[in-house]
């Protein structure tokens, strides 16, 4: 629910974009299916209407020659009869087959796959006489009534220019005779038909933006309603916080148990401590196992003391590994000199010791 006094001016997120598409919610022209429909099926008839004409005449002729047989029985003619309608089926069926396909194109169009079972799902508000009283008097109610008057008065226009262009090609029909007279009709129910298709077809384009618009702006959220779905997809700020709080704790003290095994400690007298490791022979580079600043690298060096690690005060150098290499890698390259002068000093004393 929209809080009141805040305006819905954030754009829906992807969250209440997919709960509404699973609740059957999503832009949708009711004027698409149709319309594609019958561009389809206009482009069918101007592809298989040759075909359909021969097969009718075909058929028409073949059986006013049957009709008329005297040896017609009334078999032959339930026969005749199932013949003719069949072979009228199988010649309008590809015309029949485009419309369903553009319908079908036209849905997966607007709602893609969609399977909603919430939009399945009866609504009594639905069946409720004054709710559906209310919504006859809507002003989304009266936007359809005005859609429909401004469909009907283009295509009227569309209807009465094509009829008017076609003055001159009607006039032709006397010279055709009766043989030529289906073709020219046909060509210019079909000329008309294709015109009042496209026209259908910007129409419903149109409307099919005009309904992403709305849809879109219906599904906008207040700055609330966002912080509020942010809170339980990400959980409260406060708790995400405690949680890297204690993610930091964790690793800290898995950085301190790594301590007592360092080799040296890298220091300046207060601010910076990185502990080294190196084994000669398992290692390929001294490695950094800890490092800390200020309070944290205090402890580093108290714990390097209680463990009787060495601590060597080197503040370039430990300044900067401790800039330049993570906890838990090997360091460059650039420090194996300076490093191994370290290393080299410590076990000398080592060995005098």
């Amino acid at each position: 629910m929209p809080d009141q006094g805040q305006e819905r001016t954030e754009e829906a997120t992807p969250k209440r974009r997919e709960d509404a598409r699973k609740r059957g919610q999503f832009a949708r022209s009711n004027e698409l299916p149709g319309a594609i429909a019958l561009l389809a099926g206009t482009l069918g008839l101007r592809i298989a209407g040759p075909g359909i004409w021969t097969a009718l005449t075909l058929l028409v002729q073949n059986d006013l020659a049957r009709v008329y047989r005297a040896d017609l029985t009334p078999n032959d003619a339930v026969l005749l009869i199932s013949q003719g309608m069949l072979a009228i089926v199988l010649a309008v069926a590809p015309v029949f087959g485009a419309l369903a396909l553009g319908g079908l194109a036209a849905g997966l169009l607007q709602t893609g796959l969609l399977l909603s079972p919430a939009a399945l799902t009866p609504k009594f508000d639905k069946v409720n006489p004054l709710t559906g009283f209310k919504r006859l008097f809507s002003a989304n109610t009266g936007f359809e009534l005005f859609k429909v008057i401004v469909r009907l008065v283009i295509l009227g226009a569309v209807i009465s220019g094509v009829m008017s262009g076609m003055s001159a090609q009607l006039s032709t029909l006397a010279s055709v005779g009766v043989m030529g007279a289906p073709g020219v009709i046909g060509n210019l129910a079909q000329g008309c038909i294709t015109q009042v298709a496209l026209a259908g077809g910007i129409l419903a384009v149109v409307d099919f933006g005009y309904q992403r618009w709305h849809f879109n702006r219906e599904l906008r959220m207040s700055r609330q309603e966002v912080r509020d779905e942010m809170r339980q997809s990400e959980g409260d700020p406060q708790i995400r916080a405690r949680i890297r709080r204690l993610q930091r704790q964790r690793a800290k003290q898995r950085m301190m148990q790594e301590v007592p095994k360092a080799t040296v400690i890298l220091a300046n007298p207060t601010h910076f401590a990185v502990a080294l490791r190196y084994t000669s022979g398992e290692m390929r580079a001294p490695i950094v196992v800890a490092k800390g600043q200020d309070y944290v690298a205090q402890q580093i060096k108290a714990l390097a003391r209680l463990h009787n690690v060495p601590i060597v005060e080197q503040p370039a150098l430990a300044r900067a590994i401790f800039a330049s290499v993570p906890i838990g890698r090997e360091i460059p390259t650039q420090f194996y000199r300076a490093v191994a002068e370290v290393l080299a000093v410590l076990y000398q004393l080592r060995r005098r010791w």
